[in-house]
């Protein structure tokens, strides 16, 4: 897995969580740490 994909998603639910969209920032991160699981 490519690490840059982890790092992109985490960015978009920092993004998500800044602009006040936590639904949208919970998927990021639970799709980042889905990939990170993989990359394991």
């Amino acid at each position: 897995m490519d690490p840059s994909m982890i790092l992109a998603y985490e960015t978009m639910a920092q993004i998500y969580e800044a602009t006040g969209r936590a639904d949208e920032a919970a998927q990021a991160m639970s799709q980042a740490n889905a990939l990170r699981s993989v990359a394991e």
